[in-house]
């Protein structure tokens, strides 16, 4: 593809489910990749092996021998570009380039769903042979990654803190959408990610911290039963005992005098 400003692109695709493993060097240009799901290993020269997990961004750079990848099933979705030009010298100066760091060579952008969409637009200009909204397009993905975090458990982090907030006040619910705008990610990502940190979706995950919540209650206080379904968040006390009696296998009655008499 030709452009006025010295910028090309040699390669760029995407592939859902991929299932390969590249190890090589690339002596003529760049390639930013991108895993919007599953995880990759990583290797950059005689580094260590990482597993990255997406959503996460990896770029390569003329010199060392990269090694990526995935091959057990269901794979990894793998957006790439890659890219070279006189251009890219003035970008390293100017600091837009991602950093030739063996030790940083990957980031975690923010908003992963814009990224991928960013990336798939990008693949749309450079098909079409729109040289300058290419230029831009890659330079916004720059960006992006430039300012995404490092440690894998960045976005983790906030989705255990989101975890912890509803454990500690389960009757409230849990609205996902507005979670996941918070989070910057989509709300599909979001579950996605909070059955990761907490091995429970969100509502299966309020359910029982509700039901947590209720024994502690039970073992604690002389409230009733409507009360303290009140209190923990349930429908009414029938839907408490329902779930109750299949969570520990006594109603709360018979486990509240158990725990009377063992107190």
């Amino acid at each position: 593809m030709f452009d006025p400003a010295g910028l090309r692109f040699p390669h760029f695709n995407h592939k859902l489910r991929c299932l390969a493993l590249v190890e090589k060097t690339f002596p003529d240009y760049i390639s930013l990749n991108y895993a919007h799901a599953g995880c990759v290993r990583h290797r950059i020269g005689d580094g260590p092996e990482r597993v990255l997990h997406a959503p996460v961004a990896w770029w390569t750079w003329p010199g060392p021998q990269f090694f990526y990848g995935n091959r057990v099933a269901p794979g990894w979705d793998h957006y790439y570009v890659c890219f070279e030009g006189k251009i890219l010298k003035e970008w390293a100066r100017a600091g837009w380039l991602p950093p030739s760091d063996p030790a940083t060579g990957w980031r975690h952008p923010h908003h992963s769903e814009a990224f991928r969409d960013n990336m798939l637009s990008l693949h749309g200009h450079i098909a079409a042979g729109r040289a300058h909204r290419s230029m831009l397009a890659l330079l916004g993905l720059l960006l992006d990654v430039n300012e995404g975090d490092v440690s894998r458990d960045s976005l983790g982090e906030r989705v255990r803190a989101v975890a912890d907030t509803l454990r500690s006040h389960p009757s409230e619910g849990c609205d996902e959408d507005r979670h996941a705008r918070r989070l910057g990610i989509s709300t599909v990502h979001f579950r996605r990610l909070f059955l990761r940190e907490t091995g429970l979706p969100p509502h299966r995950f309020i359910i029982e911290a509700r039901l947590q919540n209720a024994a502690t209650r039970l073992r604690t206080t002389d409230h009733p039963l409507k009360q303290i379904s009140d209190e923990c968040g349930f429908f009414d006390e029938y839907h408490l005992s329902r779930l109750f009696h299949r969570k520990f296998g006594l109603p709360p009655g018979a486990y509240r005098r158990q725990a009377q008499s063992l107190g």
